[in-house]
């Protein structure tokens, strides 16, 4: 059913309410939210749908015929139509909002909401539509289409970039703040296609009559102290064009830009309407326009909002992070990775979007001009950087591995990669302040794409691997699938490979241990045949085992123990062969010594790290007495909730009893459900349980089992027992032959 809604808008211009007509097509419950919102605003009354479907019908009009839209209007006698059509970006889903002027027969605002709708969507809504009602009153002949072709800088740099964004965009707000004034900006003319099928057009269609309007900033030169705006304003039709200027200072572009408006409207021989125009109201707005972009993901919008906000003068921490993280959100790239498994790595499917190199490029300047005029960042800043360089150096790994879409972007890449390097220098200088681990494991993942040749990133990488702080990202850079020092260009590539190997065999003749290690630890994570892997495990084991103790060596500290097991779980996983079976095997048994390892060296706790050695793992009786003093170290030393939780545990489990159990079992002469699921709380190897099997059975027998309870608890515990030993099966080459040889005989007895 079409739902077709009409409004008079609670608006007053020149003492006139302003009228509206709701078009939603099959959008019911959009526009019935966006029908109560505008009732509380005065002077609102809604047409009959009845009335609104006759005059469909009438027209033989459609919601989806945007050539009837117009028509539509006039019949109504609707000052604008705001049309509400369901709109897809991807997966995503919106719903796209168009607001028309009838009477000129343009669009004034379009937007777009994700769905599904929230509880605010209509009064967000309403709110973003209520500045655009006094252009519905305007007639065709009132209008004033203006056209802005450009706003440049006379000189070009980045600062001046940077200020032509923020005038082109108060210029615009400026100008759109005239009720008569329509702007078009030539970004936006991919929606002037749409427009110009609202209606059948004469030969001047509305924005062929705008007049053009072109511009230089400081056109003899920059001043520090002043700012001027030379604009040419073509009028439709005409060759001669007015020229105006404006200038003031630097500091007050919202003064400047004002003065030019004003000039240009009298020398249109128009009027100036909006005497009261508040810039920092309508920068509000735009913050909080922002900040709604951003939290669905629509990422242009956001920028234009940002920017709007900037441009009027909100330029608080809030704003700047937001205009920042309007550009860097926008750099997310879908490389679409596939794990080829005949070259073993990983390739992009997705081709990047070149747009996003320029996103990027803009964000990273952005935070590096805001950066330097704060003394000290803030926890929130230094995270954002964090963000900003990850997210740069994702858009850069994507460009690697797309060789073919380079061309024609190598300048940009290579001024991305400068940005990065920068950034990365700029936050090393904070490192303290930062996440433990943050920055180092950026720093392995990305420093090979911040620089083109691989002899310039490897200072970064050997800096790393004999700092303290290479414990935090020991375990990214072994497990990650690409190499280590990746080269940008073909002839590169072999370079890179053998500094790399150079540099692993610097580390494999070092004085520390610990380089010693990593140096091995590098060597067995590029090992591809059995041979190099089983080698590769055994010069590591060489370093870190102790024979004697079947343990861990007490020098070697027990993230690099952790790396070790990590790395060959990897290297042992896929295929399967019969030496990573025997890894596999062997990497059981130190399953336990690496535990033993944590609890006894550890000198800082990580809750993820603490879980995963110690309270997940299963021991059994004589291995929880053996762990129970090196967890009572830990706890002394650490003093963390969860080491007194599992220490505990470790304290009720060691004091556990096989034969009181086994006692229990054979001369229970009455059921005790609570003392038998206490008794059974412990972990029990294979050989109790295996012990415990008959007893379980007749104690169920003896003492009986009307509701089934204790049958129910046997099965459970029976689930992880070893099964009984069963008899060899034949061996089924000599069954076969044995069945051939009974058909046979039946075959000659049956014959005879």
């Amino acid at each position: 059913m079409v739902t077709a809604l009409a409004a008079i808008i609670g608006f007053t211009c020149e003492g006139k309410d302003v009228r509206l007509a709701i078009l939603a097509g099959q959008q019911d419950q959009p526009a019935d939210l966006l029908t109560v919102a505008l009732s509380s605003e005065t002077g609102i009354a809604l047409l009959e749908r009845a009335e609104i479907e006759r005059a469909l019908r009438e027209q033989s009009l459609s919601v989806g015929s945007k050539q009837g839209l117009i028509a539509l209007g006039e019949v109504l006698g609707a000052d604008g139509m705001l049309i509400l059509e369901p709109a897809k970006a991807g997966t995503n889903d919106f719903l796209a909002v168009r607001l028309i002027a009838v009477r000129p027969g343009v669009v004034i605002g379009s937007f777009q909401s994700p769905l599904p709708m929230v509880e605010s969507w209509a009064a967000e809504t309403t709110k973003r539509l209520k500045g655009l009602f006094p252009k519905l009153e305007v007639s065709r002949a009132e209008a004033l289409p203006i056209s802005i072709v450009n706003l440049r800088a006379a000189l070009a740099s980045e600062k001046a970039t940077a200020e032509e964004r923020e005038l082109t965009a108060l210029l615009v707000r400026r100008l759109m703040a005239e009720p008569a004034v329509f702007v078009l900006e030539r970004q936006r003319m991919a929606a002037l296609t749409w427009e110009k099928a609202l209606k059948a057009v004469d030969e001047t269609p509305f924005w062929n009559g705008s007049h053009l309007l072109d511009g230089l900033i400081d056109k003899v030169g920059r001043d520090a102290t002043n700012i001027t705006i030379d604009v040419r304003m073509l009028p439709p039709g005409q060759q001669n064009a007015l020229e105006l200027s404006a200038r003031g200072p630097r500091n007050q572009p919202v003064q400047v830009v004002n003065e030019l408006v004003e000039k240009i409207l009298t020398a249109l021989q128009r009027q100036t309407a909006s005497r009261s125009w508040n810039p920092e109201a309508e920068a509000q707005f735009f913050f909080e326009e922002c900040e709604w972009a951003l939290r669905w993901g629509l990422w242009t919008e956001a920028q234009r909002a940002a920017e709007a906000a900037w441009a009027l003068g909100k330029r608080t921490e809030e704003a700047a992070q937001m205009r920042i993280a309007s550009y860097i959100e926008a750099t997310q790239t879908d490389a679409g990775w596939h794990f080829d498994s005949y070259r073993r790595r990983n390739i992009s499917m997705n081709a990047p979007e070149p747009a996003k190199l320029a996103m990027a490029l803009h964000g990273l300047a952005l935070y590096a001009d805001y950066l330097d005029q704060l003394s000290r960042p803030e926890a929130r800043w230094l995270g954002l950087g964090l963000q900003s360089l990850t997210r740069s150096s994702d858009l850069l790994r994507h460009y690697r591995y797309r060789v073919r879409d380079q061309l024609g972007h190598e300048e940009q890449i290579r001024l991305l990669q400068a940005a990065c390097a920068q950034l990365f220098q700029r936050l090393q200088r904070e490192r303290p302040q930062l996440p433990a681990g943050r920055l180092e494991v950026a720093q392995l993942n990305y420093a090979s794409f911040w620089h083109p040749t691989p002899e310039l990133a490897l200072p970064l990488y050997r800096e790393l691997v004999l700092s303290g702080a290479y414990q935090h990202a020991r375990l990214s850079l072994l497990l990650r699938d690409y190499p280590v020092l990746i080269a940008w260009r073909q002839e590169d590539r072999a370079e890179a490979a053998r500094l790399w190997s150079h540099f692993t065999t610097e580390l494999c003749t070092a004085e520390s241990l610990t380089a010693r290690v990593d140096g091995r630890l590098f060597r067995l994570k590029e090992a591809r045949t059995d041979e190099e892997l089983a080698s590769g495990a055994q010069d590591v084991l060489d370093l870190v085992w102790d024979p004697a103790s079947k343990s861990f060596a007490p020098s070697v500290s027990w993230d690099l123990a952790e790396a070790f097991e990590k790395l060959m779980e990897a290297k042992c996983n896929g295929f399967a062969t019969a030496e990573k079976k025997r890894q596999k095997e062997l990497q059981r048994g130190r399953q336990f010594a690496l535990s033993k390892h944590f609890a006894r060296t550890a000198s800082s706790h990580s809750a993820k790290v603490f879980e995963a050695l110690l309270p997940t793992r299963t021991y059994s009786v004589a291995e929880s007495r053996e762990l129970l003093p090196l967890v009572e170290g830990y706890y002394q030393r650490l003093s963390v909730p969860e080491a007194a939780n599992f220490l505990n545990w470790l304290e009720r489990y060691a004091q556990f009893s096989l034969e009181e159990l086994k006692q229990y079992l054979a001369h229970a002469k009455s059921r005790d459900l609570r003392k038998l699921q206490s008794l059974f709380s412990r972990f029990l190897d294979e050989d109790a349980k295996d012990e415990l099997r008959p007893l379980m059975e007749s104690y169920r027998k003896r003492v009986g089992d009307p509701d089934g309870q204790v049958a129910a608890l046997i099965n459970t515990k029976l689930k992880s027992f070893r099964p009984p030993p069963q008899p060899p099966r034949p061996d089924p080459d000599q069954a076969r032959a044995q069945r051939l040889a009974e058909i046979r005989k039946y075959l000659v007895t049956a014959s005879t």
